[in-house]
């Protein structure tokens, strides 16, 4: 399954019978994160996932937003697939 696919349906995004996904979250990975958001668990997922320390303070790795691999959109479907078992 296309992995912009599996992760819209893992969010719920909806979807019609000639399916195309809205955003394509491996071109930019801010878009993983605008739905992340939109979560409960986003603390979880970004805490979990993302966050790193660094002399006191905390960001998100800029490995995840510079990539254009899918790296970011992997991890959040890993991350949902672990919430659903």
């Amino acid at each position: 399954m296309d992995p912009n696919r599996e992760f819209a349906e893992l969010l719920g995004l909806p979807e019609d019978e000639d399916w195309m996904c809205p955003v394509d979250f491996v071109v930019d990975p801010r878009f993983v994160l605008r739905e992340m958001r939109k979560r409960e668990d986003w603390p979880e997922f970004a805490f979990k996932e993302m966050i790193f320390s660094n002399s006191g303070k905390c960001g998100i790795s800029l490995n995840y937003i510079l990539d254009t691999t899918g790296l970011l959109r992997n991890k959040a479907i890993e991350f949902l697939k672990e919430e659903r078992s």
